[in-house]
């Protein structure tokens, strides 16, 4: 059942939004040669390269970063990279597969005492501006917190951010039966909170 909710881009079009979203916001072009993409999870990242492969006949290799808990993915092809490049240049959150890639760079599902949260964190306020509009247009109500301040002890520095969350449980579903999930992380929470029977998300 909880499968059903896996939801991979299927064209090569939706795959390269999907893609260019995900660079934008949890990677980058290197030296106009490669693409690299940061990510926890190994065989996340290896189904990205393999689809880009797949897509743009590029070749890839996923390999941990040491000391700092990721992997990181690296498609090869100096043309793809250009590509991408160009196009990162005035990137804008327009769809679905743009908000996917958002998503999974960095997005969370957690729950606490108040229920399942959706949360979307990021420094760039118009990203969640135009992520706000899109999922309201899609009828999937969303709160946002604009420049935010978080102080990180480990580094002694203050961060500003924007934050989108989603708590209602309808819109949950929504966001989910739309948006989908592609790490196992986050379907892992979600599993948690089923077997835990908060809810029944007839994810099915």
């Amino acid at each position: 059942m909880i499968m059903s909710i896996v939801k991979w881009p299927e064209s090569k079009d939706e795959f390269y939004d999907y893609l260019l979203s995900l660079i934008r916001f949890d990677g980058y072009v290197d030296s106009d040669k490669r693409v690299v993409i940061y990510d926890p999870e190994y065989s996340f990242l290896l189904t990205v390269g393999q689809l880009a492969n797949k897509y743009f006949n590029t070749s890839f290799s996923v390999n941990p970063r040491h000391n700092y808990h990721v992997y990181i993915l690296r498609i090869y092809s100096k043309d793809f990279a250009i590509k991408v490049k160009q196009h990162l240049s005035d990137f804008e959150l327009l769809n679905i597969n743009h908000i996917r890639g958002l998503f999974d760079a960095e997005g969370s599902i957690y729950y606490d005492e108040f229920g399942l949260r959706i949360e979307v964190k990021i420094k760039d306020k118009k990203y969640i501006e135009q992520l706000s509009k899109i999922l309201r247009d899609l009828n999937i109500n969303n709160h946002t917190d604009y420049d935010k301040k978080y102080f990180d002890p480990r580094r002694n520095k203050s961060y500003t951010y924007n934050r989108l969350r989603i708590r209602a449980i309808d819109d949950l579903i929504k966001f989910i039966h739309i948006v989908g999930v592609r790490q196992e992380r986050k379907l892992r929470i979600i599993n948690n909170y089923l077997n835990n029977d908060h809810l029944n998300l007839n994810l099915s």
